[in-house]
This record gives structure tokens, sequence and C-alpha cells, in this order.
């Protein structure tokens, strides 16, 4: 039994030490995905507070903090959004819970100046403003905040002191950068101040953007999850551009060169999602133009609506001819054949749209229906009924037409059937359904019965 014994336990030990490796395989799997979803909230939160969105802030914040509480940067968005929304007392709070985080974040000191001059506590304000320049940002970013230069242009005594200070900082910082660093940017957002009087702090911000879709974006292709990866490398390559018109320190220009050019790497793979790109671009049009084309070719519309639905049409077709133009520079290969496939497919769609838009603008002013015969007739004693015929002016002349037969003088248009109850006759005009409607009255006045 002894032996016996043993291989229980051991077989038990070997099954143990298996589930402790997968649950620990399973842990930095579990860390990241995490990160992940905390840089999707991160990158929704900055988006908003660049649309000036604070209540959409303010939720995305509290649920970054959910999950990171010790995010200095949520604290501050979050304290931005609450004094936007007028509540003071509340976002001075997060920004007193910044600077316990980190007390070089010279924005929480900003916030708690334009707290205290919000609440029209002018001391506080110039407090927190030298605490602000003592810690590294300069009296021409606290120009830009327009609740706070008040306080600069009322008190020459007081921006004197400002400039003394910014000056001892900047002294200090090349005597001895690591006792006196300058501070890492951090997002600064509201109070109206132009992003153009930030630039390092700008260029630092557009930098993190580009990193979160890059990031998103590698995250998507491992999984490979196609349509999150096609939506980060859109918005990265957004936010590369704009990052571009904005970077100009060397150091931080070279930090995105390398952030880009990791993602031309994956060449392949950014190949297929460029190909997925466009597919879903030219769908996008096409069904577009095709709606519009649907809703066209309805028996129930007037000319009038007719003409502005067709108008509708030209947005899509604009977009599909400009997508095209942009796909088909250095393609080659698999994008060059698809490129062919969507110009076949927009000139279809198109010649629907146009052969509409021929017969409604210079075919249908020529014709005027005036009326429906409908009769029977006595053959081998039997009743039968006639074939309709319509009376139809054509430029002023009166014919008679019967059913499915070829409307004279007008190229390509055939009388396909007659409704007498709606008062109304279908037509094939270039090999697509057109109306015309029985009119009331003299002249081309259409009216729906």
């Amino acid at each position: 039994m002894r032996p016996l014994f043993l291989a229980v336990v051991l077989v038990a030990g070997v099954a143990f030490a298996q589930s402790g490796g997968e649950e620990k395989a399973a842990e930095p799997a579990a860390a990241a995905e995490k990160e992940g979803i905390k840089e999707e909230i991160l990158r929704k939160l900055l988006r908003a507070s660049e649309l000036k969105e604070w209540n959409r802030v303010l939720g995305f914040a509290t649920e970054l903090l959910a999950m990171d509480r010790n995010n200095a940067d949520a604290h501050y968005l979050r304290g931005v959004a609450l004094l936007e929304l007028n509540r003071a007392q509340e976002a001075q709070e997060e920004f007193q819970k910044v600077k316990e985080i980190d007390s070089g974040y010279v924005d929480a000191y900003v916030g708690m100046a334009r707290v205290a001059a919000k609440l029209g506590d002018g001391e506080t304000a110039k407090r927190r403003i030298e605490q602000a320049v003592a810690t590294g940002l300069t009296v021409r970013e606290i120009q830009a905040a327009p609740s706070l230069v008040k306080y600069l242009t009322e008190d020459l005594e007081f921006l004197l002191r400002l400039w003394e200070k910014e000056a001892q900082f900047k002294i200090v910082a090349r005597r001895d950068p690591f006792q006196c660093p300058i501070k890492k940017a951090h997002p600064h957002v509201g109070d109206g101040t132009s992003s153009s009087k930030y630039p390092r702090k700008d260029q630092m911000l557009a930098l993190k953007r580009v990193r979160i879709e890059v990031d998103r974006l590698k995250r998507a292709l491992t999984g490979k999850d196609l349509q999150t990866a096609l939506d980060a490398w859109r918005s990265a390559e957004e936010q590369y551009k704009k990052a571009q018109k904005v970077v100009s320190d060397a150091d931080l220009a070279a930090d995105l060169s390398e952030t880009w050019q990791s993602l031309q790497k994956l060449g392949p793979q950014i190949q297929k999602l460029k190909e997925l790109a466009l597919k879903q671009a030219v769908d996008e049009c096409i069904k577009g133009i095709s709606r519009v084309y649907q809703d066209v070719i309805r028996p129930d519309m007037t000319r009038q609506e007719r003409l502005e639905r067709l108008a509708d049409a030209k947005p899509y077709d604009e977009k599909l001819k400009r997508t095209l133009l942009e796909a088909k520079e250095g393609a080659h290969g698999r994008m060059l054949a698809l490129v062919k496939d969507a110009e076949q497919r927009r000139k279809l769609a198109w010649s629907n749209i146009e052969a509409q838009k021929e017969f409604y603008t210079k075919v249908w002013p020529r014709l005027r229906l005036t009326g429906i015969i409908e009769g029977t007739v006595m053959q081998e004693g039997e009743e039968k009924i006639l074939p309709p015929n319509v009376f139809m002016e054509i430029d002023h002349k009166t014919v008679t037409i019967p059913e499915r037969a070829p409307v004279p003088g007008v190229e390509r248009l055939t009388l396909q059937r007659v409704d007498r109850f709606e008062r109304r006759v279908e037509m094939i005009y270039r090999s697509q359904p057109v109306y015309l409607r029985m009119k009331e009255g003299a002249g081309n006045v259409e009216k729906k019965p």
C-alpha cells in the first residue's frame, strides 16, 4: 500500500503544481487586459476633455479612478469637469488629491487657484499661482487663463514677484536638474486656455495620444480583432497627423517618429487593415447611393420629392471618388484589384442615379398624362377586357399608347403598366422604372391624389 500512497501524493503534487502554473500564467494576461481597459478609458477621457464635454469627462474620470484610485491625471480632469459644472468645492478636493499623489503636478495648483478665484478668494488664488510658478509653470502660461490674468494685471508688485520666482526656478533647474526638475506635462484643459500657449505640454499630450492608439492597435492585432484594430488604426493615423503639426521639440519629434515607425514594421497586418478600411468605406458609400435609388423608384413620390432625394446621392459619390483616388496612390496587388472593383461598383450604382435624374429633369417636362382608356369587346360570344391604353401629350401632341409599347418620340422609353386607380403609369427608361401621374389642371404641375 505504501508505493500506491506515494504515487497518489506524487500525482496530486504534480496536479497542484500545474494548477499553480496555470494561475501564474493567467495573471500577466489579466493584468495586460486591465491595462488595456484603463488605456481605452483614458483615451476616451482625453477625447472628451478636448471636446469640453464635461459630463462625459466626469463619467470617464470616475470610471478610471474605480480601477486606479491614484491616477493623478484622472483626478485632475475630474476636478476640471467639476469646476466647469460649477461644483467648486468638489473640484478643490480633486485638485488636493492630485497634489498629494504628485507634488510636482503644477496644474493642480492652477486648478486650486481657479477654484479660489471662482469663490472670490483673491489672496488664496494668488498664493496658489505663486506655488504653480515656483514649481515650474511660467508667468506666460498663467496669463493664458482668463480667470487668473486679472491678478497679474491689477497687481504689478505681485506680477514682479512671479517673474522673480520664475527666474529663480530656471536658475536652480540649470544648476541642478535632479534637485529641481522640470515636471512632466499633464493634460491641460478648461478655462478657455489656448493650447498654443502651452507648446511643451501640447507636444507631450499629442505624443501620448498617439502612443495610446498605437498600443491599442497592437493589442487588437495580437488578439486578431480586426475591427477594433481598424478603429485604432484610423484613430492613430488621425492623432499622428495632429501631432505632426504640434510637435517641434527635437526629442519628442524623435519619439513620435519612432512610435510611428514601430507601426510600419507591421507591414502585412497594416496592409490588411488598409484593405479592410477601403472595403468598408466603399460599402458605406455604395449603400448610401443605393438607399437613395430605392427611395426614388417608389411609385408614390412626386417629381419634386424625387429630385430632392436624388441630390442626397452626390455627397456619397464625392466621398467615394476621394476614397478611391487616395487608395489608388501607390496601390498594387490586392489593393489595386479592390480599387478597380470598387470603381466598377460605383459606375453601376451612379448610372442608375443618372438615369433617374435625366428622366425627371429632361424627359418628364415633355410628357403629360391626360387620360386612361379601358374597355371590353364581344368576341365569339364572350366579353373580353381590352388592354388599357393611355392618352399622353408628348411635346404638346396627343398620342394613344397601349401597355408594353414604346413611347413615340422618346428614345429608350416604354410604357410598362397602367394603374387607373392611382391615375399613374409606370414606364421603363434606360432599364430604370420611372413614373408619370395624371395631372390636375393645366401645365406640368403634379399633385398627389
